[in-house]
């Protein structure tokens, strides 16, 4: 697979992503085990799984978030011959999010996390 292509499809990948509202440290979930593991197959069955774990109940959201990127993410790596073209499209998917979650919030979803760093009020008054 050429640059060109990673590219292309990371980029395709990480503004559908970010559409769905999953953030990039749950991308980071997968990236970690496939480069960890080398087993394409293995990060496939991790994320398909992701959805009904503890960490996944906290909220609704975080579900669905869970259940888009395991979606998008399947669908983008299927055809893919080697778990390292798989490590390239998601690496540089992950790199790409933060830009196209600002462009998301620009035109109106709002933030993905629902605040945090990029709160207005963030580092006035006390720390609790």
């Amino acid at each position: 697979m050429t640059d060109d292509q990673v590219l292309a499809r990371a980029e395709g990948l990480a503004r559908r992503l970010s559409q769905k509202g999953v953030r990039d440290n749950q991308l980071n979930l997968a990236l970690t085990h496939l480069k960890r593991g080398r087993d394409l197959a293995a990060t496939l069955k991790l994320l398909a799984t992701l959805p009904g774990t503890p960490m996944a109940q906290r909220a609704n959201k975080t579900q669905d978030q869970l259940r888009d990127m395991q979606r998008l993410v399947s669908e983008e790596v299927k055809t893919v011959r080697t778990w390292q073209d798989a490590a390239a499209i998601l690496g540089w998917a992950r790199r790409l999010m933060p830009s196209f979650r600002e462009e998301t919030e620009t035109y109106g979803a709002g933030p993905a996390g629902g605040g945090g760093r990029n709160r207005p009020d963030r580092g006035r008054g006390g720390w609790r």
